[in-house]
């Protein structure tokens, strides 16, 4: 089975602990960071006003803007526990994992259908390699991340809050 892990890291975290703060305190960054965004998204609608004359038409509005933006700001990650390290994947929309401010790690990725980047050793890379095959490919692994890890979930839909974006743009409507 061939292994192509682009974007895959290796946390600096030494226990499961000290990553899993630093999981928590990401997810409240980014999820505040993502409100901001629709609230200032919100606030350049031409006609602001008459499009929260009342809590419905308001609430009608973000609901609106969230059907057709939300999927991009979707992040996890997928982490492995191996040997004495931590190893993950992030899944996300686009090219570009988000800029994560608390998460501490490194590159890791591995792919084996190219050459290896220059700036990587031969035994680094063959690192790479063993790492991400015990993992994924090893005895009783079928491949997919998700079976052979466990998740944790940055942002996904559940954590929008449209009663908070409505409150800051009223806020800013009525100052």
């Amino acid at each position: 089975m061939s292994v192509k892990i682009f974007h895959g890291v290796r946390f600096k975290n030494k226990d499961i602990r000290s990553l899993l703060d630093d999981f928590i305190q990401e997810k409240q960054n980014y999820v505040q960071t993502v409100h901001q965004y629709f609230v200032n998204m919100i606030l350049k609608i031409e006609d602001l006003k008459s499009k929260f004359e009342s809590f419905d038409r308001g609430m009608r509005t973000i609901h609106n803007l969230k059907d057709m933006t939300l999927y991009y700001f979707e992040a996890s990650f997928v982490i492995f526990p191996f040997e004495d390290k931590f190893y993950g994947i992030p899944f996300f929309y686009g090219d570009h994992f988000p800029k994560m401010k608390y998460l501490k790690y490194d590159e890791f990725g591995y792919w084996d259908n190219t050459d290896k980047p220059d700036n990587i050793s031969d035994d680094e890379w063959q690192e790479r390699y063993r790492v991400w095959s015990a993992v994924l490919i090893g005895e009783g692994k079928d491949g997919i991340p998700a079976n052979n890890g466990f998740t944790f979930q940055i942002f996904d839909e559940y954590d929008f809050n449209p009663v908070y974006v409505y409150d800051k743009v009223y806020k800013f409507i009525n100052k």
